[in-house]
């Protein structure tokens, strides 16, 4: 087995970089000692708040003053949502 680590891990947390790679050890030693016959779903992908928080390395913009979300459009985009049919940007 090998071990790769993303660049991201260079400003975490110690224990918490370490805390994932026994929990990934764990996992692929359980992967390679299942013998049991057939295709089987051998443990359950990530879901979509770990991808974003995985893939998602750079700073956040984060608005808190009040009034940010008519100032933002966000207010906009949430009775759009609303509707039947809402047009997506690209």
């Amino acid at each position: 087995m090998g071990l790769i680590l993303r660049s991201s891990c260079s400003d975490g947390d110690d224990d918490a970089i370490a805390e994932d790679i026994a929990a990934m050890a764990d996992l692929a030693l359980r992967v390679a000692d299942d013998d049991t016959d057939g295709m089987q779903m051998l443990c359950d992908g990530d879901g979509p708040h770990i991808l974003a928080w995985r893939e998602w390395t750079g700073p956040a913009d984060i608005v808190t003053s009040e009034g940010s979300f008519e100032d933002l459009g966000v207010a906009d985009q949430i009775d759009a949502l609303q509707g039947a049919h809402v047009p997506l940007s690209g």
